[in-house]
């Protein structure tokens, strides 16, 4: 039994269309399938990150989840290595290729989703992020530019947000070392359905308000927050709906730093079977059912899934 590093998040994409905005499900067929299978390659560098075997699965439940793995592809450089026998360094100049992946979950059913890291250096949440939207983006403009040549209705506008899920502990641990928090910041986005979260009633009217004033994000700050369970109370129910971002202090320190969700969630782990992270698949999509972040589905997760499960099962794993 190994360990391997695993983060939650809230894969969330809604799509602008008339003024509305549509639920990922609604365009799972026509856009998230094709932009995943499109063997679309981001490139910086020597670096290339691209998607690869992607699959959709049937769980013991009858539940419907999207797999796959992030792949980042590059060249190491390699100019010495230390001769234990000689004892001295030894000139290598050498490149060689390193092919890490990470696995990935999304279930269906509320879009919450697992990143599983398969080895140091294995792609993580940001990279899956930025991957993913480039992706669908991508997809669109391309596919929109042959449906305008042919005077047909275009695909809308997506709005891709990632938000990596904590609890309130892990986020205790976080802030335990330091001296103050100066700012705590809430960005906002469109959500995949209403009732995720345990929202007041000022905060959903703030999201509302978002929508009539047609702005994809927004932010809401709180200056100088003292009360540190408060601040983890209140962040570890967000549950990947808002992004918290907390501008702190260290003592001895007078450069502000920033926690964000990416820096705490990489630090949890997840027991394997299997050394090699794919083959441990049915077991991970059991295992982090169990937690309740993950399981969690409000009444309009389940509606929109269940109006759109025909949109999905042509792409089922046989």
């Amino acid at each position: 039994m190994s360990t391997k590093k695993m983060c939650i998040a809230n894969f969330n994409t809604v799509f602008e269309k008339n003024d509305s905005e549509m639920p990922m499900l609604e365009y799972f067929d026509s856009i998230i399938m094709p932009a995943l299978l499109s063997n679309y390659i981001k490139k910086n560098g020597d670096t290339k990150l691209f998607f690869d075997e992607i699959e959709v699965i049937e769980d013991k439940d009858g539940e419907y989840i999207l797999t796959g793995i992030v792949v980042k592809d590059t060249m190491l450089e390699v100019k010495y290595n230390y001769d234990y026998q000689e004892g001295r360094l030894v000139d290598r100049n050498g490149r060689y290729q390193s092919s890490p992946y990470s696995l990935f979950i999304i279930y269906l059913k509320n879009h919450r989703m697992v990143l599983v890291r398969d080895q140091k250096g294995s792609p993580s949440l940001n990279n899956f992020r930025t991957l993913i939207k480039a992706a669908i983006d991508t997809y669109i403009r391309k596919t929109n530019q042959k449906l305008q040549k042919e005077d047909k209705e275009l695909l809308p506008i997506p709005l891709v947000n990632v938000v990596g899920i904590s609890s309130g502990s892990d986020i205790a641990s976080a802030l335990k070392s330091v001296e103050k928090v100066t700012k705590l910041t809430l960005k906002f986005y469109p959500l995949n359905g209403d009732g995720d979260t345990d929202l007041s009633e000022v905060l959903e009217g703030i999201l509302k308000k978002r929508h009539d004033l047609r702005s994809s994000t927004g932010n809401l700050n709180y200056n100088s927050p003292e009360n540190k369970d408060e601040i983890c109370n209140f962040v570890g129910k967000l549950n990947g709906t808002m992004e918290p971002v907390l501008h702190v202090r260290y003592p001895g320190s007078s450069v502000p730093s920033k926690i964000t969700m990416d820096s705490i969630i990489e630090n949890t782990e997840i027991p394997v079977a299997d050394d090699d992270t794919k083959k441990n698949i049915r077991y991970i999509i059991e295992a982090s059912k169990k937690n309740s972040k993950i399981s969690y589905a409000s009444k309009a997760n389940t509606e929109i899934y269940e109006e759109n499960c025909k949109k999905i099962v042509p792409f089922i794993k046989k």
